[in-house]
């Protein structure tokens, strides 16, 4: 049996406001790795490590 919780959709009640802070975070560690490369951004910035998971059409993340 599954039970469900009712719960409100918030970025969908504010999509305006929740895209603009998804976008406010996200630009500045994909212009990392446009300026850099991606093998120089992740050595200097290991936050970008966890985020990339297709390098040369081939999946890289681990669990």
């Amino acid at each position: 049996m599954i039970i469900g919780v009712p719960k409100a959709n918030i970025p969908g009640a504010v999509a305006r406001t929740s895209t603009m802070a998804l976008s406010n975070v996200t630009i500045t560690h994909a212009l990392q790795i446009v300026n850099k490369g991606y093998e120089r951004a992740c050595s200097e910035n290991l936050a970008q490590v966890k985020g990339l998971n297709v390098i040369a059409e081939k999946l890289c993340m681990r669990q």
